[in-house]
């Protein structure tokens, strides 16, 4: 029984796990080591304890995964993150397309993921934890451990500054909708 629902709770969430771990830490290694370190911890959760909201425990586990590798890293040495990994085409996903709109998604993916890498770290999670995993401000308020207003206010300052790099190129005065 628990090992039925483990694989549930492993094939609902691990493409928002993964792709929470990918854009913190901007390198698919790190990200699949990362996610599989936040389902062994699941399953370890589940010996001991009912968990109300597993999509909020998970996320909240990969989210400090990720500060603890980020730390990691830093006192390493081991380079720059943001120029770790080339490719962010995860984050947006790909389809069967020509090879033109391929080439054009998989460019518009990099820029996104080189954005988003470039934010600050707080401001990085809340809008990848809002606008990639679709978590409700609440949801991302208990991950983080932050006020429900501070999740606002990164969120506002994450999605403008996105704008501000992403502006020069897209159309016209580089406005862009809701990124």
């Amino acid at each position: 029984m628990k090992l039925l629902r483990f694989h549930r709770l492993v094939r609902r969430h691990r493409d928002a796990i993964f792709a929470h771990a990918f854009a913190m830490l901007g390198n698919r290694q790190d990200a699949e080591d990362v996610a599989q370190e936040a389902f062994i911890r699941l399953w370890q959760a589940m010996e001991h304890t009912r968990l109300r909201n597993e999509k909020s425990w998970l996320m909240k586990v990969t989210h400090n995964l990720c500060l603890d590798w980020l730390r990691k890293r830093q006192r390493t040495g081991a380079g720059n993150p943001a120029a770790v990994e080339e490719n962010g085409e995860e984050l947006l996903g790909s389809n069967a397309e020509d090879p033109h709109k391929a080439a054009e998604r998989h460019e518009l993916s990099e820029l996104i993921a080189d954005a988003l890498r470039s934010l600050p770290e707080t401001p990085r999670a809340v809008t990848v934890l809002r606008e990639i995993n679709g978590l409700s401000y609440r949801e991302i308020s208990e991950v983080l451990g932050i006020p429900l207003n501070s999740v606002k206010v990164h969120l506002h300052r994450g999605r403008r500054r996105l704008r501000e790099l992403l502006a020069p190129y897209f159309s016209e005065g580089g406005k862009i909708g809701e990124v």
